[in-house]
């Protein structure tokens, strides 16, 4: 949120209000489920969770796994496990 307000020449805090403002979403709940797309689509082409994790900027799986369910309500195997049953 530092850098982002930065290179828009404003205030962390209105930063923050002015995204919220415009996109309907915090930074940080924006670049959480942006994240989970393109994880989901890395999944859908049957890349591993421990190369999807730090490709989407996850320190590490069980960080990852932990957004992910938060986001889907289903865990990074479930949800694979389910596309692949449709």
């Amino acid at each position: 949120l530092e850098t982002l307000a930065g290179v828009a020449a404003m205030s962390r805090s209105r930063f923050a209000k002015h995204f919220l403002d415009i996109v309907g979403a915090t930074a940080m709940d924006y670049l959480t489920d942006w994240r989970i797309s393109i994880a989901q689509g890395l999944l859908k082409r049957g890349k591993p969770l421990k190369a999807v994790a730090p490709a989407v900027g996850y320190s590490n799986e069980t960080a990852f796994a932990r957004a992910f369910a938060r986001r889907t309500g289903v865990s990074p195997s479930s949800w694979v496990a389910a596309i692949d049953g449709e």
